[in-house]
């Protein structure tokens, strides 16, 4: 009797990639509140081997120096907090990955204008409920019907904090609140504080700021073990 099944050498289903641009240079930069921060996945932790700050993508040149007050400490971790969120609302029904990040961060204390990175799908149907074929997009008027769109969506409302309502005049109530392990320059100590993020900019800017395209250049290059 057989004692497995798989169906990996017979599954025709293809990863589908997206490659998303979110131009951030209207995005919240005040140390005052908590929206400022952009959108990182880099923190404040960075050394010479591990998690450095690219300054010059042509070069990879990097740079180590950490925030340099602890309000610009913050808001790198709402950065990364956002960016969490992106991830989150992404695997929201379906798996993702997220691959070649490209983000230019001079040090620490600056606050990135431009993040690229790509989103490989395992399963586009997923991205709809049972039977349907599309779902109303975050600015409450938006026909969302192809996974494209989905995957913009998906990236504004993790940039809003988990927010997918929105006032009439684009106002974002988003917030995420959470202990996190935050580097504070003024005492060079390290502490477990609860941080507040909320949206950097309202929700018509969010949505202009965000660029989606599918890769259809892709290949699979095999689908043995080997």
């Amino acid at each position: 009797m057989p004692i497995s099944f798989s169906n990996q050498a017979h599954d025709d289903r293809r990863e589908k990639h997206f490659r998303v641009t979110v131009a951030m240079g209207a995005y919240d930069t005040g140390t005052v509140g908590t929206s400022g921060g952009a959108v990182t996945p880099n923190g404040n932790f960075p050394n010479a081997s591990k998690y450095p700050y690219i300054t010059n993508l042509g070069t990879l040149a990097t740079n180590v120096t950490r925030a340099t007050s602890n309000a610009l400490a913050l808001n790198r971790e709402r950065g990364v907090m956002r960016f969490e969120s992106v991830v989150k609302q992404l695997n929201k029904n379906t798996n993702v990955d997220i691959l070649d990040i490209e983000i230019v961060e001079a040090n620490g204390s600056a606050q990135a204008t431009t993040l690229e990175f790509t989103v490989a799908v395992e399963d586009t149907d997923s991205f709809f409920t049972k039977d349907a074929t599309s779902f109303t997009g975050i600015d409450g008027s938006t026909t969302v019907n192809t996974p494209t769109e989905v995957v913009k969506d998906r990236v504004a409302v993790g940039i809003a904090c988990g927010s997918e309502t929105y006032a009439a005049d684009s106002t974002v109530s988003g917030s995420i609140t959470e202990l996190r392990t935050v580097f504070r320059p003024a005492t060079t100590d390290t502490v477990i504080e609860s941080v507040t993020a909320t949206p950097p900019t309202d929700l018509e800017s969010i949505l202009f700021s965000i660029t989606v395209a599918q890769i259809t250049t892709t290949k699979r290059l095999s689908g043995e073990d080997s």
